[in-house]
C-alpha cells in the first residue's frame, strides 16, 4: 500500500511527473527540477522518494544576483 502525506495534493499532472521522474531513476538518467519559487518541486520529488524508498540528496541551486 502506497501512502502519501496527507497535506500533499496528489493530482493528475503531479502522478504523471512522478511517472516520467521515476522512469528516469530506472533508467540511471539524471534528474533536474527547474521551476519558480513555490511551485512543489521539493514536495513532489519529496513524496515519489517517500513511495519508493529511495535516497533524496537534494542540492540547492540559486541563480541570484552578483553583488560587487
Amino acid at each position: 500500500m502506497v501512502h502519501i502525506s496527507p497535506n500533499y495534493k496528489l493530482t493528475e499532472d503531479n502522478f504523471f511527473k512522478m511517472c516520467i521522474i521515476l522512469y528516469r531513476i530506472q533508467s540511471g538518467i539524471p534528474v533536474v527540477l527547474m521551476g519558480e519559487s513555490g511551485v512543489g518541486k521539493t514536495s513532489l520529488i519529496t513524496e515519489l522518494i517517500k513511495i519508493i524508498k529511495a535516497e533524496l540528496i537534494v542540492f540547492q541551486v540559486h541563480a541570484g544576483k552578483r553583488k560587487r
